[in-house]
């Protein structure tokens, strides 16, 4: 799914959520449907596909309902998210491709665990949680934030890292399938990708797993 414009940056959606009134949205990353803060909530486009795998208009799924200020220049960010409403509830698959139903979310991980994910770029891919990790991340236009507390994971695929450009949103999984975390970003070069802990995006969206 992606921001929905010719030039709208594209990712995955990780999963599906809900909130106190059971109304059901699709939960990815700012920078992939929010335009770094620029969305309009309730009126920016979600398409998918997202322009960079050939999306256009017609392929309107949603519209952006809420997300997370993400802050530049220098403070610090726990989580970079946005949530999107469908054209119709049922329009919403609340399985993993590939993986399957989710056991809803724990705040505990502790490294070396084992993690998976199912992203729009590599698919399913196996992991473990290696570091604990503060850093800068880039974004379009030279945008630069700084994060704290973020999940780093290494991949345990044969012949693929744990994610690529393309997998942002796509929740990490433990082994007995609740979500753990989200993909935000992916070091260039290396196999490292880096997850937002899931509980401050549930927190923040007033959102849970379904």
């Amino acid at each position: 799914m992606g921001h929905g414009s010719a030039a709208g940056e594209t990712g995955t959606m990780g999963c599906v959520v809900k909130d106190v009134a059971g109304d059901r949205f699709g939960l990815t990353c700012n920078h992939v449907i929010a335009d770094l803060n620029k969305g309009i909530r309730g009126k920016t486009e979600v398409w998918c596909p997202g322009s960079a795998k050939g999306g256009t208009s017609s392929d309107r799924v949603g519209v952006l309902h809420d997300y997370v200020n993400l802050a530049f220049g220098g403070a610090y960010n726990d989580i970079d998210a946005a949530i999107a409403k469908p054209n119709l509830p049922s329009d919403l698959d609340p399985t993993v491709d590939g993986i399957g139903s989710i056991n809803g979310w724990t705040s505990s991980i502790s490294f070396g665990d084992k993690v998976k994910k199912s992203g729009d770029s590599t698919g399913v891919t196996a992991g473990k949680y290696r570091f604990k990790i503060n850093g800068v991340i880039s974004y379009s236009g030279g945008q630069k934030a700084l994060f704290r507390d973020l999940l780093g994971i290494v991949g345990t695929s044969t012949n693929s890292d744990f994610a690529m450009q393309g997998d942002s949103g796509a929740v990490v999984l433990n082994d007995n399938d609740k979500v753990v975390g989200q993909v935000i970003s992916v070091t260039t070069g290396m196999d490292l990708t880096l997850a937002a802990p899931i509980e401050p995006i549930l927190q923040q969206l007033k959102v849970e797993p379904v």
